[in-house]
């Protein structure tokens, strides 16, 4: 944006658009000559459709992923009123022509490029939280600053904060996006996130855009400080925290199942059964615990999970989940990770020492009719 907005001021708006379209070129250049890499990843490989609904289905039942998605769209949806009105501002709030605009848009810049020299200390020294809900704070007081502005140099500081407190949310949410996780899946959640930015910059826009055609764009941009405001406020618990090794780091530790005959990749669904014998005075701390494994087993594949007693033996339960294909079960397999294998430490840690026995495994089969 800094550089946009200088050739914009200096050479006008078309050149912008130009220089632009040439950079576009060495970007060209370099896809061109990277050379792809046969995928680490174990297991078979996915369709398009399946990768999606994994995708979807990691993020559902993802407590941090849908922290992180809930904060951008909340920031985003509100900070497009700057993106959609800042030429209007430009031009009939500040008196302005093409070069003020750039002007305007290289302070934006300038301050995107300060807040991304800083996050990286930053991080070090203070949560991913602080660091966001600080961004959006920022945010609002550049916001108002720009709408009360009268003058270019005022209105000048309130884009380079806004610069900062932009860079400083959506790096820090793409950082936290990226370390919580697994590789499996770390591909379709930043593309999740940038879906969440741009959407939210479409709808934003267009509802602020609205509103500034019927109120002004001083109103507008000052209502969108204002529900920024109000969302915060609504979102206050949802915390955003970076992940940890264990998030990330690949563990495969299902029980192996008894096969006769190896299915095929599409066969299924397949019914997944493990036994659990616990005594009286663990039951209540075991399924506290094993609820904990739910989220785990339905955001790396399960299309259900249930827990069930046994009513004709007393401490004995069963874990059951669902997964839609064996290909599925295999890339489940696959996808735990140390932090999947601490939950279930956890429960584990209730069973009798004789009580563990073997996984089962059961395949639907198709009726057939004559």
């Amino acid at each position: 944006p800094a550089l946009a907005g200088a050739i914009a001021a200096w050479l006008g708006s078309g050149s912008a658009f130009l220089a632009s379209a040439l950079f576009f070129i060495l970007m060209i250049v370099a896809v061109r000559g990277w050379k792809h890499r046969e995928s680490a990843l174990p297991g078979l490989p996915e369709t398009l459709l399946s990768g999606v609904q994994s995708g979807l289905r990691f993020a559902r039942h993802s407590a941090p992923m849908r922290s992180l998605i809930i904060r951008n769209l909340s920031f985003c949806v509100c900070a497009s009123a700057l993106w959609a009105l800042l030429p209007v501002i430009a031009r009939d709030q500040l008196g302005l022509g093409a070069g003020g605009y750039g002007l305007l848009s290289a302070g934006f810049g300038i301050g995107a490029v300060v807040g991304a020299l800083a996050i990286p200390g930053q991080l070090q020294r203070r949560s991913l939280n602080a660091i966001v809900t600080s961004g959006v704070i920022l945010w609002l007081f550049a916001a108002l600053l720009i709408a009360a502005s009268r003058y270019t140099a005022i209105a000048l500081v309130g884009t380079c904060g806004a610069g900062v407190a932009w860079v400083s949310v959506l790096a820090s949410l793409s950082a936290g996006t990226q370390s919580t996780a697994p590789a499996w899946v770390r591909a379709r959640s930043v593309s999740m996130n940038l879906i969440a930015t741009q959407a939210s910059l479409a709808l934003g826009s267009a509802l602020w855009g609205a509103l500034a055609a019927a109120t002004g764009t001083r109103i507008a941009l000052a209502a969108s400080a204002g529900f920024m405001a109000v969302l915060y406020a609504l979102n206050r618990r949802v915390r955003v925290e970076m992940g940890t090794e264990a998030d990330v780091t690949p563990r495969p530790q299902l029980p192996d199942l008894a096969i006769a005959v190896e299915p095929l990749p599409d066969d299924g669904p397949v019914l997944i059964q493990l036994e659990s014998r616990i005594d009286p005075e663990h039951r209540e701390a075991f399924l506290r615990d094993i609820q904990a494994v739910e989220p785990m087993r339905r955001r790396n594949g399960a299309a259900s999970w249930r827990v069930y007693r046994d009513l004709g033996e007393e401490g004995r339960f069963v874990e059951r989940f669902v997964i839609a294909s064996w290909a599925e079960y295999v890339r489940l397999r696959t996808r735990m990770t140390m932090a999947d294998r601490r939950h279930e430490e956890r429960v584990q840690q209730f069973q009798r020492s004789e009580s563990l026995g073997p996984a089962i495994g059961s395949i639907a089969v198709e009726a057939l009719f004559v």
